[in-house]
C-alpha cells in the first residue's frame, strides 16, 4: 500500500513539476528506499545498489521533451540537469548550436588528450548530434563533463565565466594531430587553428597622451566575448557603443606617459580582428554602491536579429560581411540574483521539407531556419517573436503581497545574458 502511496505522489510530482520530474523522483525514490531498506542494519548495502540504479535510469532513460519532434529531423537533443547545472547546460546547448564551434571541436584537425575536457565535449557533441537525427530524441547526461571541469553540481556558477572556462580548457587539451605524410601549407596552417579560433576577437587599446597629442602606448588584446555594461541603454547596440567611447583618464587616474610622466589621457578601443561568433555578455550582475551589494539589473532591452560592428573597426575590412553579424543563440537568465534559472534558445536550419512542416506548425521564423527553447531536457520549438520578448525582458508578475513576497520580487525577471551572433556568409 506505501509503495503504490509513493508511486503515486512520484507522478503528481512529475505532472506538477515537468522540469524538475527526474530530479522530484529520484528524491522520493531515495526516501522510499532508505525507508524500506535503511531500517535494516545489514541491508545498506542494497540501498546503495538500488539507489545507484535509480539513479542511472534517471540519467540514461530520460526521454527528450521535444514537441512536434517529427517535424524538424534535426532539432538538438535535451541535457539532462545533475542538480543545479541550468547553467551549464544552456552554454553546452549554444556552444552546440552555434556554427563552427561544434563542427571545429568535433571534426577538427586537432586531437584531445585522453580524459581531458575538450576529449569529454567531443564525445558529448557527438552524442548529441547523433540524438539530434533520430526521430525519438534520449536526454543525454553531461555528468563526465561536469567531472573533468569539476563542476560542483550542489551549487550554481555563473553562466558567462563557465564558457570562457571551457573554451580555454577545450583548447589546452589540445594535441597534435598523429604524424603521417608530410602535410601542404595549407593543412599546417589549419593545424594550428584551435577551436576556440571561432570567437577569437582581436581589440587594439591606444591610450593617447592629450597635452602632447601622440600615442604613448598601443597594444592588441584578445577577447573570447565582448562584455558589456546595459544600465541605461535601450538595446544591445548602444551598450556597445558606449563601450567603445574613449575613456578619459585625468585626476586621480592620470596616466604615466613615458616622456612626461603623469598627464591627462583618452584611452580608446578599436575591433583590428573580428571574430566569426560574437558574444556579448550583457553585465546583468552589478555592484550597487546605494546598498553596497550586488543586484541584477532588470531593465528591458531591445535585441536586434543583426549587428553591424564594421563602424567599431581600427580599419575598414576588406570584406564586405566582417563585423556583421545574425544572431544565432540566446542564453537567458530567469530569477534574481540569488534564485534563477538559465536556458537557452537557439536558430536552427531547416531543409526544403522542414520548412513547409514549420510555417503549417506556426513557428515559420524565415526561409532558412526556427528557433528552438533549451531548457535542459525540454526541447520545443518557439516563434522569433517570443524569443526576441523574452530576450528584451519580462518582469514576474507578484502573487502575494507579503514582505519577503516583495523582497524576492524587487529584482526577479527573465532576461537574455548572453547573445551568440555568427558573422554572415
Amino acid at each position: 500500500m506505501l509503495t503504490l502511496v509513493f508511486l503515486a505522489a512520484i507522478r503528481f510530482m512529475n505532472t506538477k513539476f515537468g522540469r524538475y520530474s527526474s530530479a522530484t523522483s529520484l528524491a522520493v525514490m531515495s526516501a522510499w528506499l532508505y525507508a524500506i531498506d535503511g531500517s535494516q542494519g545489514n541491508n545498506k548495502r542494497l540501498f546503495t545498489q538500488r539507489l545507484y540504479a535509480l539513479n542511472q535510469a534517471a540519467e540514461h532513460s530520460a526521454f527528450s521533451k521535444v514537441n512536434e519532434t517529427r517535424l524538424v529531423a534535426n532539432l538538438p537533443t535535451g541535457l539532462l540537469n545533475l542538480r543545479n547545472t541550468c547553467y551549464m547546460n544552456s552554454i553546452l546547448q549554444s556552444l552546440f548550436c552555434v556554427k563552427g564551434y561544434s563542427d571545429s571541436v568535433r571534426n577538427g584537425t586537432w586531437n584531445f588528450k585522453a580524459d581531458s575536457v575538450g576529449w569529454e565535449l567531443k564525445k558529448l557533441f557527438e552524442s548529441m548530434h547523433t540524438a539530434s537525427t533520430q526521430e525519438m530524441k534520449m536526454a543525454i547526461s553531461p555528468r563526465q563533463l561536469a567531472i573533468k571541469l569539476q563542476i560542483d553540481i550542489s551549487q550554481q556558477e555563473d553562466a558567462e565565466e563557465l564558457m570562457l572556462k571551457i573554451l580555454n580548457e577545450v583548447d589546452d587539451s589540445c594535441v597534435p594531430a598523429a604524424k603521417g605524410k608530410k602535410k601542404s601549407a595549407s593543412s599546417q596552417a589549419l593545424q594550428k587553428i584551435k577551436p576556440s579560433a571561432a570567437f577569437e576577437m582581436e581589440l587594439e587599446q591606444t591610450i593617447r597622451c592629450l597635452k602632447f597629442d601622440h600615442a604613448s602606448s598601443t597594444k592588441t588584446l584578445t577577447n573570447f566575448d565582448l562584455s558589456v555594461d546595459i544600465k541605461g541603454h535601450p538595446d544591445v547596440y548602444k551598450a556597445i557603443e558606449a563601450h567603445f567611447v574613449p575613456e578619459q583618464l585625468v585626476g586621480d587616474n592620470r596616466y604615466r606617459c613615458a616622456q612626461h610622466g603623469l598627464q591627462d589621457a583618452e584611452k580608446s578601443y578599436t575591433i583590428s580582428k573580428f571574430p566569426r561568433v560574437l558574444a556579448v555578455h550583457l553585465k546583468r550582475f552589478s555592484f550597487d554602491p546605494a546598498t553596497y551589494s550586488m543586484k541584477k539589473i532588470i531593465d528591458p532591452m531591445d535585441i536586434p536579429v543583426e549587428l553591424n560592428l564594421r563602424a567599431f573597426a581600427t580599419q575598414t575590412p576588406v570584406d564586405k560581411t566582417a563585423g556583421i553579424y545574425s544572431l544565432s543563440a540566446i542564453v537567458v537568465h530567469e530569477g534574481s540574483l540569488d534564485v534563477g534559472h538559465y536556458y537557452a534558445f537557439a536558430k536552427i536550419p531547416l531543409s526544403v521539407y522542414e520548412k513547409g512542416a514549420a510555417r503549417a506548425a506556426g513557428v515559420y521564423s524565415s526561409d532558412r531556419y526556427v528557433w528552438v527553447k533549451l531548457n535542459d531536457q525540454s526541447v520545443s520549438m518557439v516563434t522569433e517573436e517570443e524569443v526576441l520578448q523574452v530576450a528584451r525582458g519580462l518582469r514576474r508578475a507578484r502573487t502575494t503581497n507579503t514582505v519577503f513576497q516583495r523582497l524576492m520580487d524587487n529584482d526577479t525577471s527573465t532576461n537574455a545574458y548572453l547573445l551568440f551572433y555568427s558573422q554572415l556568409d
